[in-house]
């Protein structure tokens, strides 16, 4: 799997609503409010678990150790 930039989903995510025909069509689709959507693309909320899978997308956590 290789990593997808945070970029690139706000971008496949617009494409999804353009293919949806509006934000609301996206957002009834997935069950959250268009102002939602409007949000996440805006950056101001992270995308659902069911934004990302309607994207091809998949949320992973990472952990580094840091210096003591």
């Amino acid at each position: 799997m290789a990593p997808v930039t945070l970029a690139a989903v706000y971008l496949r995510i617009g494409k999804a609503v353009e293919a949806a025909g509006s934000q609301r069509a996206y957002a009834d689709s997935l069950g959250v409010s268009s102002s939602f959507v409007s949000q996440v693309l805006n950056g101001k909320k992270p995308p659902t678990d069911a934004m990302l899978t309607s994207i091809g997308v998949k949320r992973v956590v990472n952990f580094v150790e840091v210096a003591k």
